[in-house]
C-alpha cells in the first residue's frame, strides 16, 4: 500500500508524523504500527523522520509505555539502522535505542539477544564523531547496570575492554563520562571471577584516569570511586592477607587522589573517599611484600 503513496508525499506525511510525536506518549502512541511500516520505506528522509519521531516518543515514556514501543517497533530493524553509514539516520536510530535501554530490564534482555553487543562494539571501534561515541557509551552504560549476564556479555563482545580504552584516550568530556559509568556500573552486579577479568583488562587504571579529567561532576567522582570500591572489595582476603587490587591501586597512586579528595568541596564525594581509605588504605602497609 505504503508503495503506491508518492516519496514527496511520505516525506511530508512522515514529519508531520513526527511534529506530533512531541506531544504526550497518550496522544501519538497509534501511530506505532505506521511507524514500523515506514521503517522499510527505501528512503532516507522518510526512516529519518520516523527514527526522530520516536526519539520523541521513547525520550518521555515511562517504563510501560518503552515496553509498548519496543513490542511494536522491530528492535532488530533500529539496531540495523544504527549501523547506516548515513549520519541522518544513525543519529537517531542510536537515541531511540539509547531511550529504549534506559526502561525496564526486559527491553535490555531484548535487546541483548538481537547481536546488540557486536553492533555496539563495532560502532565504538569506528565511531565517526564524538556525538556517536558519547551516544554510544550512554548506551553501554545503561545495558552494564544489569545482572552479572550482562557484565559477562560486555566482556565477551569485548566492549569493557572499549570503556577501558576510551578513558585511556583523547576522548571528549561526555564521551569518558559516559565511558565512566558503564565501567563503574559493572563492577555492581559482576561476580568475583568478572571481577578479575576487568582488572586484568585494565578497568582500575581506566577508573583513576578518570580523576585527571577537569571540572568532574560529584556524581561521577562518586560513580568511579564506587567502582574502585567494589573492584578492591572483591580483592579482599582473610585478615592480614595482602590485597592485591588494593596494592595496585596504591602503586598508580590511588590513594594519594583518594587523600586529596577527602577535601573536595561537595560532601558525598569527601565521604566516599573517606570510606575507601579507611576501608583499604590500611593495607599499604603490605605492599612492599608483594612488589
Amino acid at each position: 500500500m505504503l508503495s503506491r503513496i508518492p516519496i514527496s508525499l511520505l516525506r511530508v506525511v512522515c514529519w508531520t508524523m513526527s511534529a506530533l510525536c512531541k506531544s504526550d506518549f497518550k496522544k501519538c502512541h497509534t501511530l506505532l504500527p505506521y511507524f514500523k511500516q515506514l521503517l522499510a520505506v527505501p528512503d532516507d528522509n522518510v526512516v529519518s523522520e520516523v527514527l526522530w519521531g520516536l526519539v520523541h516518543i521513547t525520550g518521555s515514556a515511562s517504563e510501560e509505555e518503552l515496553v509498548r514501543v519496543s513490542c511494536e517497533i522491530s528492535l532488530s530493524s533500529i539496531l540495523g539502522l544504527v549501523a547506516s553509514s548515513k549520519p541522518a539516520i544513525k543519529m537517531p536510530a542510536i537515541c531511540v535505542l539509547g531511550n529504549l535501554c534506559a526502561g525496564p530490564m526486559e527491553i535490555s534482555e531484548e535487546i541483548m539477544t538481537h547481536s546488540c553487543l557486536r553492533i555496539l562494539a563495532n560502532e565504538l571501534r569506528n565511531a565517526s564523531s564524538e556525538k556517536v561515541a558519547e551516544d554510544l557509551c550512554w548506551i553501554v552504560s545503561n545495558l552494564s547496570l544489569g545482572v552479572s549476564s550482562h557484565v559477562q556479555r560486555l566482556l565477551d563482545e569485548k566492549i569493557i575492554q572499549l570503556m577501558c580504552d576510551v578513558l585511556s584516550s583523547q576522548a571528549g568530556y561526555k564521551v569518558k563520562i559516559h565511558a565512566t559509568y558503564a565501567l563503574a556500573g559493572a563492577t555492581e552486579e559482576s561476580t568475583e571471577k568478572q571481577i578479575w577479568a576487568m582488572v586484568g583488562l585494565g578497568i582500575l587504571e581506566s577508573l583513576v584516569k578518570v580523576f585527571y579529567v577537569g571540572d568532574l561532576r560529584p556524581g561521577v567522582i562518586c560513580s568511579a570511586l564506587k567502582g574502585l570500591d567494589n573492584l578492591m572489595t572483591a580483592g579482599q582476603g582473610g585478615e592480614g592477607e595482602v590485597n592485591p587490587i588494593a596494592a595496585r591501586f596504591d602503586k598508580i597512586g590511588g590513594f594519594d587522589i583518594a587523600t586529596k579528595l577527602m577535601e573536595h568541596p561537595n560532601n558525598k564525594v569527601a565521604a566516599r573517599a573517606r570510606k575507601l581509605l579507611e576501608k583499604f588504605a590500611y593495607e599499604q602497609s603490605y605492599i612492599s611484600e608483594i612488589y
